[in-house]
């Protein structure tokens, strides 16, 4: 019988885990993501010639722009890169309900 009174506690715990490690890999895998777009837009601008830009989208949102106007290069970011932190807010509360949930049952 004491175990079963344990048993929420455990399920708040995993849920609460389960959540932490969600958002934490959003995080990691959308900074990844923006720092190899923007790579690949600074590299595309520095061997183009000429006035160019280059867009750089991730499921078909502008994240940055690369451009070369003459002798210059450079990337510009882009509003899209808010997306990432909209992923990240949306992967944490998604994952919390559920402990909120189990939290909200062992304190019953």
């Amino acid at each position: 019988m004491h175990t079963e009174s344990r048993e929420p506690k455990s399920r708040t715990k995993t849920w609460i885990a389960v959540s932490i490690t969600a958002t934490a890999a959003t995080l990691v895998l959308s900074l990844v993501a923006a720092i190899v777009l923007f790579l690949l837009a600074s590299e595309q601008a520095r061997q183009a010639s000429g006035f160019v830009e280059f867009p750089e989208h991730l499921f078909g949102i502008l994240m940055f722009t690369g451009f070369r106007h003459g002798a210059r290069f450079g990337v510009h970011a882009s509003t899209g890169l808010l997306a990432f932190p909209v992923i990240i807010l949306a992967v944490s509360f998604a994952t919390s309900v559920p402990a909120l949930k189990a939290f909200l049952a062992a304190t019953r």
